[in-house]
C-alpha cells in the first residue's frame, strides 16, 4: 500500500497490515489467498494505491483482470 493508503490499510486489517512503513511510507500486507474475483476486486478497490507484488501467478491474474477491464471500457 502506498503511503497515502497505509493508514487506511492498517485500520482495515489492524496489525496484519504488515511491514513497518518504508522510507516512502508504504506498507506491505502479506496474505495467503487464491487469486479469485473477490480478491482481485479488493485490490482494484484501492485504485492505484495498492499493488500485488507477488507471487507471479497472482500478479499475472491481477494484470489479466486489469487488461479485461480496459478492453471492456474502450
Amino acid at each position: 500500500f502506498s503511503r497515502e493508503a497505509a493508514r487506511a490499510a492498517r485500520e482495515r486489517w489492524g496489525g496484519v497490515a504488515g511491514s513497518p512503513a518504508g522510507a516512502d511510507g508504504a506498507v506491505t500486507l502479506t496474505v495467503t489467498v487464491t487469486p479469485n474475483e473477490h480478491f482481485l476486486g479488493e485490490v482494484l478497490g484501492w485504485g492505484g494505491t495498492c499493488e500485488v507484488v507477488g507471487p507471479p501467478d497472482v500478479r499475472e491474474a491481477m494484470r489479466g483482470r486489469i487488461e479485461a477491464l480496459r478492453a471492456s471500457y474502450e
